[in-house]
């Protein structure tokens, strides 16, 4: 695990050298609707975290926000939750690190079947997912 997410941010080190992490920020600093771009950060991160580490992912995309997080009319609490949990919920992807475990560890089943049922409801959770906590955290808002 730790290799893993040392991997991650080796790679996060990398696209900040060749200027990613700047060209990421700028695009969602150019949208004029804080709401939008939150719902934006909220799919990039749960896409980027069906392939890779949530833990390392995290590092990445919360600092991709920070002109979200400068609004004053939109909930850093809520956008900084919506991206964590988009980036969480993902974890059933077999590319990524809870999905994998779930792939070596399956018996008693055809493992390229059940990798297919597994891409397909990560599918559905990279597709929901993100949107879902968008709206419950950032749109709604966290009564709690």
């Amino acid at each position: 695990m730790i290799i893993m997410i040392t991997g991650i941010m080796t790679y996060v080190g990398v696209m900040g050298k060749v200027g990613a992490m700047d060209y990421m920020t700028k695009l969602i600093a150019s949208m004029d609707n804080p709401l939008l771009a939150s719902l934006a950060s909220s799919y990039v991160g749960g896409i980027i975290s069906a392939f890779a580490s949530t833990t390392g992912l995290l590092t990445a995309v919360i600092p991709l926000t920070v002109p979200i997080l400068q609004d004053p009319t939109i909930s850093n609490t809520g956008v900084v939750s919506a991206i964590a949990i988009s980036a969480s919920v993902v974890n059933i992807s077999p590319f990524s690190t809870t999905g994998a475990l779930i792939l070596a560890n399956v018996q008693g089943v055809n493992e390229r079947e059940f990798f297919k049922k597994l891409l397909y409801v990560a599918g559905g959770f990279i597709a929901l997912g993100p949107g879902l906590a968008w709206l419950l955290f950032v749109l709604i808002g966290t009564p709690w």
